[in-house]
C-alpha cells in the first residue's frame, strides 16, 4: 500500500517498500528512460532470472535487456522507482511531468506490442 494522491492504494513495491512506476513513453519490454531520466527515476534491475508470476499478483513479469541492463516489467511495462520517494509507503511520482508516470497497481492494462500508450489505471481516490 502507498499513498497516492492522497488515498492509500494497492500498488506494486520494490523489495525495500519503494513504489514502482511505469513511464507511458517506453514501449512493450523497452525502456526510453535511459542515462539521465534513469537518474531520476531509477529502473528496477535484475542479474539472473526472474519468476513470471509472483503469488497474489495477477500478470506476468519478464526482464529485458536494454539501455538500463537487465531491466524488470510487469505486463510489459518496464519499472523504475522514483528518486522523490524517500520512504516505503510514498507515491511522489504518480502522474507527474503531464500524467507520463503512474504507479503501477495490479490491475494496470497490459502494455503489448502493438500498443503505444497505456491509459493510466485510475480509482476513484486519484
Amino acid at each position: 500500500m502507498a499513498k497516492v494522491s492522497g488515498h492509500q492504494e494497492k500498488v506494486l513495491t520494490a523489495m525495500d517498500g519503494h513504489t514502482l512506476y511505469y513511464f507511458t513513453r517506453d514501449s512493450a519490454d523497452k525502456a526510453t528512460c535511459t542515462a539521465s531520466c534513469a537518474a531520476m527515476w531509477p529502473p528496477l534491475r535484475m542479474s539472473g532470472p526472474i519468476a513470471p508470476h509472483v503469488p497474489n499478483i495477477p500478470g506476468k513479469f519478464t526482464a529485458t535487456k536494454g539501455a538500463n541492463g537487465w531491466q524488470v516489467n510487469y505486463k510489459g511495462h518496464p519499472l523504475y522507482t522514483f528518486q522523490g520517494d524517500k520512504i516505503a509507503g510514498q507515491a511522489n511520482g504518480n502522474g507527474i511531468f503531464g500524467g507520463t508516470w503512474w504507479a503501477v497497481t495490479p490491475t494496470v492494462k497490459p502494455l503489448s506490442t502493438a500498443s503505444t500508450q497505456p491509459a493510466p489505471h485510475k480509482s476513484t481516490g486519484w
